[in-house]
């Protein structure tokens, strides 16, 4: 190859970069993958990995920090992350003032604009739609609900509490829960004592799977439902057994093609496959649109990829349901479009799989 290498900054939440991390690992694959391929223009890609020590362990302006620290590379041409709502909001302005193409992995819609990309790694205003939908095709009439604080939890429930008014489906109990709370039992006995026909968790963190688990040592037979942030569930049997029978929104459908060849590649690279969600797949697509927007833009520079990413279009898509595209346009900066955004997922027998109703 020729040239200086040209590079991207990803800006991890963590207060640590672990170099196991799914999503890293398939950033890093698909790079690899370039690279062999001829990489951009005769250039090498390389990856800067930044520690952004955001919530929720440090503060989110620790990552409009680390944001900072790698727009001052000025080989870095773009940068990915942060990927946790409340440090993607913090790093809004910080982005638009460094005029550096951004692409973050949360999943609120508002942090968007005019250098600021999303790819759309779940969904707090689609996903209690998708939700309370379902409650309603299920006969479900009232629903009690379990949700963290913050923007992710109240942008969770902010959807959803619209859907199920629209719906006529009654909300009759509201609990909270801390986003470190191993123990949400309490919680859990308030939303019982209102009876409803079922319980839903919104949020993220540690609540996930004690939600689950807290049910189960009640022995309250309830139908239960999520947001993606259940995933969690996949990694351990221990939780997905505390959890038989919950629904949730998710992105990780293993009859998707793309999603296949991602998997059939990381495993071979990296010796063991990845989890069965969808952490290594939205690595990997994140790197396949920032590589293609270099490889349209009509220069190798910060300007020349924001450029090149908004004429990215209809490229397959690992994240998602069965057959998402993914791209951008000019003021489009959502990248997974079509129906299949979401879908659902279940724990039946102990095992994560896909729900179709």
């Amino acid at each position: 190859m020729s040239g200086a290498p040209v590079k991207f900054g990803v800006l991890h939440d963590a207060p640590r970069i672990d170099p196991r991390n799914p999503a890293l690992r398939a950033m890093t694959l698909r790079v690899e993958e370039c690279n062999a391929a001829g990489g951009i223009e005769g250039r090498q890609v390389e990856l800067v990995f930044h520690a952004g020590n955001g919530a929720h362990d440090g503060l989110p302006e620790n990552c409009a920090a680390g944001w900072r620290y790698l727009a001052a590379m000025p080989e870095v041409v773009g940068i990915l992350g942060p990927g946790i709502t409340d440090n993607v909001l913090a790093v809004i302005d910080t982005v638009e003032a460094g005029r550096v193409a951004t692409m973050q992995w949360s999943g609120d819609e508002r942090a968007r604009g005019e250098w600021l990309f999303h790819f759309q790694a779940g969904s707090l205003q689609e996903e209690g739609p998708y939700l309370a939908r379902l409650m309603k095709r299920l006969g479900h009439r009232t629903v009690g609900v379990l949700q963290t604080g913050g923007p992710v939890g109240d942008g969770f429930y902010g959807g959803f509490e619209q859907s199920a008014r629209d719906l006529g489906l009654e909300i009759v109990s509201r609990q909270f829960a801390h986003v470190h709370a191993t123990d949400v039992r309490p919680e859990m006995e308030r939303l019982r004592r209102a009876s409803p026909d079922c319980v839903v968790f919104l949020g993220m963190a540690e609540p996930t799977v004690a939600f689950g688990r807290a049910i189960k040592a009640m022995g309250w037979k309830v139908p239960r439902y999520s947001n993606i942030a259940m995933l969690a569930v996949a990694r351990d049997p221990k939780d997905a057994a505390d959890n038989e029978g919950i629904i949730w929104t998710d992105q990780y459908d293993p009859r998707n093609e793309t999603l296949q060849r991602v998997r059939s590649a990381y495993t071979k690279r990296y010796g063991e496959p990845p989890p069965e969600t969808f952490t290594a797949s939205f690595g990997y697509d994140m790197m396949t649109l920032m590589l293609e927007g270099l490889r349209l833009a009509p220069s190798m520079t910060r300007a020349g990829l924001k450029t090149g990413l908004e004429r990215v279009k209809q490229l397959p898509c690992a994240t998602g349901g069965l057959n998402p595209i993914m791209g951008f346009a000019p003021w489009d900066r959502a990248a997974i479009k079509g129906p299949d955004l979401l879908m659902y997922r279940t724990v039946r027998n102990g095992k994560c799989v896909t729900w179709e109703g």
